[in-house]
Order: C-alpha cells, then sequence, then structure tokens
C-alpha cells in the first residue's frame, strides 16, 4: 500500500485524502506543519521556522518529526527537508527569557550569540542593560516586543518569565448540560488547559479547576496535589506487586497441579473478554462515537474488575482457597488480553473514525 505523504524539498507536505492513512497522517503532522491548502484529493502543508519553533515549544523534538516523516512518507526524504528541520529545532532553547521581581532579562550560555543580538537593530531599542556575557536586561513592558523581534531574526524565545497574576475571574461550570447530560471536560479543552498550564512551571500559567467538583483546587493547589500522587505512587506500585508476588506464591502448586481446572477457567475470561470488547467497539462506531469515548468503552465492556475480586476472595476465604484461585487466574489472563484489545483499538483508528464519520453525517 502507497504512503500517504510525499515531502518536497521546499518543505512543503503533500496528504493524499483517499489513502488509508491519512487520518493518522494528518493528526501526526499537524503539530510541526501548517495547513496550506485543503481541497478534495490533496491537503497541503509546509513545514515553517515558527511551525517547527512551536513544535519545539510543546515538547516535540526533532527526531521524532524525522520518524513521523520517514514512517508516512511515500519516497525517500529531500536532505534539506531533514536539515531544516534539525537547524531549525536546535534554535529554540538557546535563549530564554527570564524574570527576577520586576526585571526581565535575556540568558544564554552562548555569548557570542547574544553579542550578535546586542548589534541587532531590531533589537536594540528593547535592551536596558548588558549585564555580562550570557544576560542582557529588556526594558519594562517590552517583553512581547523582544520575542517578536528576536523571532523575526531567526531566534524563538524560550519563555520563563511566567505570566502576571491579574484580577480572579471566578467561573463554575454546569454540573449538566442543557439536555439534562453530565456535564464533562472534553478531550481537546483538557488539552488545551494543559498546554497552557504546562505542570506549574514558569512556562506555563496557572488554572484552578477542579475536573471532581467543579470548583476550586485547595489552598495546596495543583502542587500540593501532584506532591502527594508523587510520593503515594511508588507505595501503591510496590503493595501492587508485592501482593502479585503473594498470591502466585501461595496459589503456584495449585496452578501447576490442575492445568485442567486452569483452562475451564481462563478459556471462559478470553471469550468473555473479545466478545465484550469487540461488541462496544463495534456499537459506538455503529451510533458514530468519537474514537477516544469508544476506546474507553471497549475496555470498561471486557473488564472483570479482577482487583476488587482478589480483595474480596482473599478476606473471606483466605490466600489459599479456590476463591483466591480463580481470581489470580484471572488477573493472569485479563491483563495481557486487555493490553491487545489497547493495541486492537489503536491500530484501528483510521478505520473506526472513517465508518464513524460515515454514521455521524446528516
Amino acid at each position: 500500500m502507497n504512503k500517504p505523504v510525499i515531502i518536497q524539498s521546499d518543505n512543503t507536505l503533500l496528504l493524499e485524502v483517499d489513502n488509508p492513512d491519512f487520518e493518522n497522517a494528518r493528526d501526526e503532522v499537524s503539530p510541526f506543519a501548517e495547513l496550506e491548502k485543503s481541497p478534495e484529493h490533496i491537503h497541503t502543508y509546509r513545514i515553517t521556522p515558527l511551525s517547527l519553533w512551536n513544535a519545539a515549544a510543546s515538547g516535540l523534538r526533532s527526531d521524532a518529526i524525522t520518524e513521523t516523516l520517514k514512517r508516512y512518507s511515500r519516497y525517500e526524504i529531500p536532505e534539506v527537508v531533514l536539515v531544516t528541520i534539525r537547524e531549525q529545532m536546535k534554535r529554540y532553547g538557546l535563549i530564554k527569557l527570564t524574570k527576577s521581581g520586576d526585571a526581565l532579562s535575556l540568558f544564554s550560555h552562548d555569548s557570542l550569540l547574544l553579542s550578535e543580538i546586542v548589534r541587532e537593530k531590531k533589537v536594540q531599542p528593547f535592551i536596558e542593560k548588558v549585564h555580562d556575557e550570557h544576560t542582557i536586561g529588556i526594558k519594562p513592558n517590552m517583553r512581547g516586543h523582544i520575542k517578536q523581534a528576536l523571532i523575526k531574526i531567526g531566534y524563538p524565545v524560550e519563555d520563563m518569565a511566567g505570566y502576571e497574576e491579574g484580577d480572579p475571574c471566578p467561573v463554575r461550570l454546569r454540573d449538566v448540560t442543557s439536555h439534562d447530560h453530565e456535564f464533562i471536560i472534553r478531550d481537546y479543552q483538557r488539552s488545551a488547559m494543559n498546554a497552557f498550564y504546562k505542570g506549574g512551571g514558569p512556562e506555563g500559567g496557572e488554572w484552578n479547576y477542579d475536573v471532581q467538583n467543579r470548583g476550586s483546587f485547595g489552598a495546596g493547589g495543583p502542587r500540593a496535589l501532584d506532591a502527594v500522587l508523587a510520593k503515594v505512587g511508588p507505595l501503591s506500585i510496590t503493595a501492587l506487586l508485592a501482593t502479585i508476588v503473594l498470591l502466585f506464591a501461595f496459589q503456584g502448586r495449585q496452578i501447576l497441579a490442575q492445568p485442567l481446572v486452569i483452562a475451564m477457567l481462563a478459556v471462559p475470561i478470553a471469550l468473555q473478554v473479545f466478545l465484550n470488547s469487540g461488541l462496544a467497539y463495534l456499537l459506538n462506531r455503529r451510533l458514530g462515537v468519537a474514537h477516544c469515548a469508544a476506546a474507553p468503552s471497549a475496555l470498561i465492556g471486557a473488564s472483570n474488575f479482577f482487583e476488587l475480586a482478589v480483595a474480596a476472595a482473599i478476606t473471606l476465604f483466605g490466600l489459599e482457597s479456590g476463591a483466591a484461585l480463580a481470581t489470580v487466574v484471572g488477573v493472569l489472563v485479563e491483563v495481557p488480553l486487555m493490553l491487545l484489545v489497547v493495541a486492537v483499538v489503536n491500530r484501528t483508528r483510521g478505520w473506526y473514525e472513517r465508518g464513524a464519520t460515515r454514521t455521524a453525517s446528516p
């Protein structure tokens, strides 16, 4: 099968709309290339310095972009395109905009680069003082101006100065929609918030939205929650692994001594996982449900919640009981099957979305 992308030496990408891999290629190319034209059969994207700098700012690396192009390119990628990607991506982060108190500064480890910037006429109106060979003071209220000027001369700024705290603007989201459905934040909205927040780092903003109670975070904020989760995470993983090791230690002899019983337990579980997940996935496609909702729907439909069954069996009947054996076999069988379901759902996204789109169309 022909791949969907033709890459030209002028940094344009031609995407074949009728190719089965079009949706996947479009989704993976969009973060680092700009859409120029979208007629019926061929969409034209262009890789520009600005699109590459934006990709770098979002966390993409040049090797990841190159791998994406190799995966979808019909022909060999022109060397000039690969060089452009490497060279432009390297420029992002060479210069950082930082803040100390109310003072803005440009910082770079490359002293020669900063000396070159100081001599640029487009940049000079915004420079207040050269502190040393690695730091330049910027005039107050010229943050946007200096960034635009540097972009024009080919040097994007990694902005680490954070945001100014403004007046609070309380907003409370509805619990239900106007059609009496549960109100939820959509994936692209959550992605936009996370992109703005940037993990609470200086390059990101702040937001006080609590997905659970539709209100604001507590006094500690999301950083406090992240700190607690960072401490609890390793403990929970250790406890889970210890539980699994103990289960198999106590049930190992029975598993080896009763292969027929194990098979009688495993086969129905496997059939149930494949039947329920497949039925849920196909029904979602038939009803035009978005792939991002259909994938977890298939997993939930297939899941037997064996972690709850294991806890109940051990509590009520003990580690060496037949009930505990059945739940151990359930975990042993279900986990790899669920991973297989995930792989199938991910690989069939293009097929799913074509069918879902046709179904949803009037």
